[in-house]
């Protein structure tokens, strides 16, 4: 009998353990037949005790129909979202999915569950912040899962579940997950993977972070990478090294006061990324949701509590459009400390672009905040077909904070980017990042030819024709050398001071460096964690 038929109700047996009340299913097809496009109108589930839950769907499952989706977040009839996130909070296990498959009328799939151990009272939170890539085609609707990893011990797969409406990885977002499970101590490497096979399930990662708030530690993970059957090298499993750890000790109540112009157009119904810099470092890029696309109208105040690490005196803000389709013009955000009154205002008159990003500074007499002109040189090496068609980005880390991400589109020596033995020059105006002290570039692998070696970077200070050099000679890429498509340089011309801290650090433990943060910080360099000891990373 087939299954699945219009007008028709299959019925499946699974054998698993007590799952108590069920406040959510995740509902999804493969897309792999002819006949793929499925249109569903409830899904019933009931217990050994007869007691049924209905989950409403009246939703295409398709690529070509409805909103183009194959997979579904059902919720019971009649519970609501407040319900449902209690719930969430409440639950002690997971379950991994159950295959429907081989119908006789009435019958039966065994049970292929797993159920995850329940959360014993020694199990402590981890919070889970992913970037995935900006461009349409990154994200995924696939099933995602991480385990976290301290030299030999290791927790079990974390599932990555979303909660509220979004049930994917959506582009251009920065998402977090909460999961709890043993405590395993510092953590050396993450392995992150998902069950999506087809082509149009690939997820590019951009960075990865993981915080223990019970340690206050935060781990960055720079990823710029595929994890698709497709892309780069195929694989949709992949291990990362850290390259930094941060301590923020305990979080600072604030509230963050977004007052939109009050001019045409001003107004978007983009969420908004807001990353806030300050004299010991910087915070996470923290989304203020649009709320449906009201928060952010024209000539709009809205007042949104947030928690940010101790930064010291907070110097300037970086606020980027997740997506959306206006553009956005804001007069003024300001911070205001909820434990010590202290206010932070940032004023602006420039509009930011559809996924674009805007660096304010806060007003002040003692800080300066003209915009200096930055070049990057950056060298192809000259070896066989090494040059790249890829799209290549940097990001520039300074005493004073990052530039963010600049994509290398328009070079001034060179129409074709990126060929053998050239040397492309690009320019950015930016608020100033003191002594460059490490960049880190990358490119997305989106081309045939994508295969890079990198010589060198070189980036030049105009305000004061300083130059920063930063060697590489390595190759980016998912095919050859150890096929990374990232690269962390260390600046070659530092000074004295700082090469010494260098030498000084090279042997410190992660606990000991997580004492140190302010020296991390302000002298930019990343480390790889390796059986709990540091190695320089470049």
């Amino acid at each position: 009998m087939d299954k699945f038929q219009r007008n028709q109700t299959d019925t499946f047996t699974v054998d698993c353990v007590e799952l108590g009340e069920i406040y959510k299913i995740v509902l999804r097809e493969d897309d792999t037949n002819m006949g793929a496009d499925w249109f569903v109108a409830s899904v019933s589930v009931v217990d050994s005790n007869n007691n049924e839950s209905e989950f409403p769907c009246e939703l295409w499952f398709s690529k070509a129909k409805g909103d183009k989706k194959i997979k579904r977040v059902l919720y019971p009839k009649g519970m609501t979202m407040e319900q449902v996130e209690a719930a969430e909070k409440g639950t002690l296990g997971t379950k991994k999915g159950i295959t429907l498959k081989e119908v006789d009328g009435k019958t039966v799939n065994k049970n292929i569950t797993e159920e995850t151990e329940q959360t014993d009272s020694t199990d402590i939170k981890y919070v889970v912040t992913i970037e995935t890539g900006p461009e349409k085609d990154m994200g995924t609707d696939a099933d995602a899962y991480i385990v976290l990893k301290s030299g030999e011990e290791s927790t079990e797969e974390l599932s990555l579940y979303h909660t509220g409406k979004e049930d994917e990885f959506v582009p251009a977002r920065v998402q977090e997950f909460e999961v709890e499970n043993k405590d395993i101590g510092d953590i050396t490497s993450i392995v992150i993977g998902h069950n999506g096979v087809l082509a149009s399930e690939g997820w590019f990662i951009s960075t990865i972070s993981v915080t223990i708030p019970t340690t206050g530690a935060r781990y960055h993970f720079p990823c710029q990478r595929w994890l698709a059957r497709d892309r780069g090298d195929r694989k949709l499993v992949v291990e990362f090294i850290p390259s930094s750890v941060q301590e923020f000790g305990s979080l600072i109540p604030h509230v963050m006061t977004v007052c939109t112009a009050d001019v045409e157009d001003a107004g978007t119904d983009s969420n908004i990324l807001v990353k806030v810099f300050g004299h010991k470092g910087s915070s996470e890029q923290i989304t203020l949701s649009s709320n449906n696309g009201v928060r952010f109208m024209r000539a709009m105040t809205v007042n949104i509590p947030i928690e940010l690490p101790d930064m010291g005196a907070l110097t300037r803000i970086r606020a980027e459009l997740a997506d959306g389709s206006n553009n956005w013009l804001f007069d003024k955000i300001t911070l205001r400390n909820i434990d010590s009154g202290d206010e932070y205002i940032f004023v602006n008159t420039e509009w930011i672009e559809k996924g674009g990003s805007l660096d304010v500074p806060v007003q002040s007499e003692d800080l300066k905040t003209d915009k200096i002109l930055y070049k990057v040189s950056v060298q192809t090496s000259d070896l066989f077909a090494c040059g790249s068609d890829a799209n290549v980005f940097i990001i520039l880390y300074g005493e004073t904070g990052d530039s963010g991400t600049l994509a290398l589109k328009n070079s001034s020596t060179n129409t074709n980017k990126f060929e053998r033995n050239n040397t492309d020059e690009f320019e950015f105006s930016l608020l100033s990042l003191g002594n460059v002290k490490r960049v880190r570039i990358w490119h997305d692998d989106s081309s045939v030819s994508s295969s890079w070696h990198l010589a060198k970077v070189t980036v030049v200070d105009t305000s004061s024709s300083q130059e920063f050099s930063f060697p590489c000679n390595k190759w980016l890429s998912t095919r050859k050398d150890d096929k990374n498509l990232s690269r962390d340089l260390l600046c070659a011309n530092l000074p004295e001071e700082v090469v010494k801290v260098k030498e000084d650090m090279r042997l410190l433990s992660v606990c000991q460096v997580r004492k140190i943060p302010e020296l991390i910080m302000t002298y930019g360099y990343p480390w790889r964690v390796n059986q709990g000891h540091l190695k320089s990373f470049s």
